[in-house]
């Protein structure tokens, strides 16, 4: 892998060739350099003009920054193919270089070098030749997040895991619940919509099933525009809230709010009648609607809080399949946050945590993932 060494205005490739930046950076008194991610154009010394990519800090102690080239994306592959082809895979180096690759822009770039290299999609390349939970969370960390989205989707239905699909339609942003929703119906040849109302059968509650038909429709809006008329609104809202019964479910899964909007509606209902919805909520409902309505609840007033609040359960129940699907699926989106607000809530790491109750098997690739957003 080529290594570079950072100083003003100067970015070495190697120890006999170096590139000029075209742009100045202020470095006072040698204190560290930090170059956005970006692409700089440049000059090498023997006159031919290249692009590199800047992607880390890069400080003027000796720590090492990478220059993003395609010369970088085939020593990933390189590696990679290395790993693979030993007798005993390596698979701590397959891991270190899937998770390295960072950003879905980057995976895409790593998998159509590979492919070029080997004349092996890479998917298929770990498959063959790693197994296991390390298996399924590398395939995951490779899927680009909507793709990665549908799978969850249909594994919910399959499973009648209206829990996990609530929470799944409820905590990533709306476009990507919308393209996932798309390439569910091109993968599984039908609506998404209408597979969640099959799979309501004869056994589910008609209180679950008066929940899940209209979120699995549902589009929350990106954007909270706050106005008078708003405000009107939300007043309006509190009052049906206090209503009970269906109209907590049609406020929570047919009305098209954002979860930002949500939050101050449910700050304004427990103002109003000093009662926490998801108090109103478990006097209403009795059933795995309930779980479903709370989890709407909790996802719109902290998303960080609640998924920290799920592993620190998962983690004393000794469920490590929940433990594998927050962290993988919060991985490059919000997983710092939740760390943090992990730590606060338990006076322990995730990392520490992870070290102390995981199996030995995936402890290493959750902990790389973790240390990687931190990043």
């Amino acid at each position: 892998m080529k290594q570079s060494v950072y100083s003003i205005q100067t970015l070495y490739i190697d120890e006999d060739k170096k590139v000029n930046e075209e742009k100045n950076f202020e470095n006072n008194n040698n204190n560290p350099v930090i170059v956005e991610e970006g692409t700089l154009e440049a000059t090498m010394q023997d006159g031919d003009e290249t692009r590199v990519r800047a992607i880390s800090i890069l400080t003027q102690d000796g720590a090492y920054d990478e220059l993003e080239s395609e010369g970088t994306f085939l020593e990933y592959a390189r590696k990679l193919n290395e790993a693979m082809q030993l007798l005993n895979t390596c698979e701590k180096d397959v891991i270190d270089v899937i998770i390295k690759g960072g950003n879905t822009e980057r995976v895409e770039r790593l998998k159509e070098i590979y492919v070029q290299e080997y004349e092996e999609d890479l998917m298929k390349a770990i498959k063959r030749n790693i197994g296991g939970r390390v298996q399924s969370i590398l395939i995951n960390c490779l899927l680009p997040v909507e793709e990665y989205v549908s799978t969850l989707q249909r594994e919910c239905i399959e499973t009648k895991n209206y829990s996990l699909l609530t929470e799944v339609l409820s905590t990533y942003k709306p476009q990507v619940v919308q393209a996932a929703k798309l390439l569910y119906k091109e993968c599984y040849n039908d609506q998404f919509e209408s597979h969640v109302n099959t799979s309501l059968d004869q056994n589910v509650t008609e209180s679950l099933r008066n929940v899940m038909v209209p979120l699995s429709h549902l589009q929350r809006n990106n954007v909270n525009v706050e106005s008078m008329d708003e405000q009107t609104l939300i007043k309006d809202d509190i009052a049906h809230l206090n209503e009970g019964g269906d109209n907590i479910v049609e406020i929570l899964t047919q009305k098209p709010y954002s979860t930002a909007r949500l939050a101050v509606l449910f700050q304004k209902y427990k103002l109003e009648y000093y009662l926490d919805i998801k108090e109103s909520i478990e006097l209403e409902f009795h059933d795995e609607a309930q779980t479903c309505l709370k989890t709407i609840v909790r996802t719109a007033s902290n998303l960080s809080e609640y998924f920290a609040e799920e592993l620190k359960k998962a983690f004393h129940e000794n469920k490590e399949d929940r433990i594998v699907h927050i962290i993988v699926s919060r991985y490059q989106i919000d997983l710092t946050n939740i760390n943090e607000t992990y730590q606060q809530l338990t006076d322990e790491s995730l990392l520490k945590s992870l070290e102390r109750s995981v199996s030995s098997d995936i402890k290493y690739i959750l902990m790389r993932l973790i240390l990687k957003s931190n990043n």
